[in-house]
C-alpha cells in the first residue's frame, strides 16, 4: 500500500481530460489551500474516505459506495488483470472494481496470512 498525505497549496488544474484533484483514504490531515480547478471533464475535487471496520461478526456496517468518481488508473492500487494471482491480506481489504470492456478473464485470490 502507498500512503501519502500531500500538502496541496497553490495548484492550478485547468482544461483537464479527467478529474482535478483526487484523494483516496488519506491517513492524516490533508491541506487543500488556495487551489484553482476549472474546466475539467470530471469532478473538480474528490476525497474518498474508505473506512471499514475490523470486527469478528459476520455482519458489517460498511455501506458500499454506489458511485465513486475515481480515475481508472491510480498509482498504488492493484490491477486485477495483473499476472500475479495471489494477494495476501493482513487486516482487511476494500475491493473497488471499475468495469471496462476489454475481453479478458481476470482472477485474483485473496487470502489471510494468519489463517
Amino acid at each position: 500500500a502507498v500512503y501519502k498525505c500531500p500538502v496541496i497549496i497553490n495548484v492550478n488544474v485547468s482544461h483537464c481530460a479527467s478529474h482535478g484533484i483526487s484523494l483516496i483514504s488519506p491517513q492524516y490531515t490533508v491541506s487543500l489551500l488556495f487551489n484553482w480547478v476549472q474546466h475539467t471533464l470530471g469532478v473538480g475535487v474528490t476525497i474518498a474516505s474508505l473506512t471499514g471496520e475490523g470486527r469478528e461478526g459476520g455482519e458489517s456496517s460498511f455501506t458500499p459506495a454506489r458511485q465513486l468518481p475515481l480515475p481508472a488508473h491510480i498509482f498504488g492500487l492493484v490491477d486485477v488483470c495483473d499476472p500475479a494471482k495471489e494477494i495476501v491480506v493482513q487486516e482487511r481489504v476494500v475491493l473497488y472494481y471499475k468495469y471496462n470492456n476489454k475481453p479478458v478473464s481476470c482472477v485474483k485470490i485473496f487470502y489471510n496470512e494468519f489463517r
